[in-house]
């Protein structure tokens, strides 16, 4: 699409992809064994293409079936669908969600409208919100409120966003304030 710019590099793979058989190797029996792992370096590195080769790799033993997910660009691509505004309500949705054992309560999504209401002077904001959020694959809606689909992206999230997050039951409202 014409506007859009990539964020990273390309990634490399067949004859481009070469001197990493130590790091793919030890990659492959942790994922083998099925440990967690953590894969992290300063950008340009070739995380992504050490990640694409070793997907391959598996995928033609025929063991795993694998999947990529770039998170950055998934929280990249809500930016451009919502706008500033409403992205930065998603970002307190979602945080919220991650930070509260992993539930997004329908008593906090009515004080989101109600401090949505006092800012804009309606509600639909929180609805549209939640809408894409349920619809891009984030949350989905149960009894309860919404829950991450993923507990992956929650466990990312909440590393990523959760650490100074207050939850909107524990804010002080700015009348209290004054």
């Amino acid at each position: 699409m014409k506007g859009l710019r990539n964020a990273g590099g390309n990634w490399v793979d067949g004859d481009r992809f070469f001197d990493r058989e130590v790091e793919l190797e030890a990659l492959s029996e942790r994922v083998k064994e099925g440990i967690h792992t953590l894969l992290t370096a300063q950008r340009r590195m070739g995380k992504t293409s050490l990640i694409r080769e070793l997907q391959r790799r598996l995928a033609d033993e025929s063991s795993f079936e694998t999947v990529f997910v770039d998170l950055e660009h998934y929280e990249s691509r809500l930016r451009m669908i919502l706008g500033t505004e409403s992205y930065k309500t998603a970002l307190s949705l979602l945080t919220e969600t991650a930070v509260g054992d992993a539930l997004l309560t329908w008593k906090s999504i009515e004080k989101y409208r109600g401090a949505h209401r006092s800012g804009s002077g309606d509600s639909a904001g929180i609805d549209d919100v939640l809408y894409t959020l349920e619809h891009d694959g984030y949350l989905a809606a149960d009894s309860d409120g919404y829950r991450f689909v993923s507990g992956l992206l929650e466990d990312w999230w909440k590393a990523r966003h959760g650490a100074y997050f207050i939850p909107i039951d524990k804010r002080r409202s700015k009348q209290r304030a004054e």
